[in-house]
């Protein structure tokens, strides 16, 4: 089943369920589409708005760079399902001999690496994004400043749970080769609490 074709109380239906997908990785990458899209419906109000003129071309540019990583995220979101579909199959694969033992664990740890990939890429998307995001705070439009930090949360989120998704797999394959990873969430984190600084400073009253 595609979650990207389906509508959105059948993924959450199923997200609630006892099935092992979707689950959350599928969940992060829902997530950081969310957050891409409130940053782009916030650049869609700004375009054309009386008084933000000067910044057309800007934003389009950005619009356009949002979008491509709404898609690859949405890509995430049924590449998760379908791998770790795989991955419950093999779980489920006997164990009684020595060469059913090592035929699993090969296996196991063929989409486990591949299941990484995909939460790594959620992380990357999710940074690519916030980068895209830091310089808007002051160019759109200014009645949709907690829409900005809505979409900055939520790929904040999205990255964290990723992160926590790709940790538990690498304690199956037995090893920790994920700084990259852990430093390139620690750089969202750090990059989106800056900026929610700056919009709960304009939001004070």
């Amino acid at each position: 089943m595609k979650y990207t074709d389906s509508k959105i109380k059948d993924f959450l239906n199923d997200l609630s369920s006892k099935k092992p997908v979707p689950g959350g990785g599928a969940a992060s990458a829902l997530v950081c589409a969310a957050g891409v899209s409130c940053i782009m419906m916030v650049i869609n109000y700004t375009i054309g708005k009386q008084g933000y003129e000067k910044y057309n071309t800007k934003l389009k540019v950005t619009l356009n760079k949002l979008l491509k990583i709404k898609n690859e995220v949405r890509k995430c979101i049924d590449l998760d399902v379908l791998i770790f579909d795989k991955i419950a199959k093999i779980y489920k694969l006997p164990k009684n001999t020595k060469k059913q033992i090592n035929f699993r664990k090969k296996k196991l740890r063929k989409f486990l690496v591949k299941v990484n990939s995909v939460e790594r890429n959620i992380i990357k998307l999710s940074l690519e994004a916030i980068k895209l995001t830091l310089p808007l705070l002051n160019i759109t439009n200014k009645n949709l400043v907690s829409d900005l930090g809505c979409g900055v949360l939520f790929l904040k989120s999205s990255s964290e749970s990723a992160l926590l998704n790709i940790k538990i797999n690498a304690k199956s394959l037995k090893h920790k080769k994920i700084d990259r990873t852990i430093s390139m969430t620690e750089k969202i984190v750090n990059l989106s609490d800056k900026f929610l600084k700056q919009i709960n400073f304009k939001l004070k009253f």
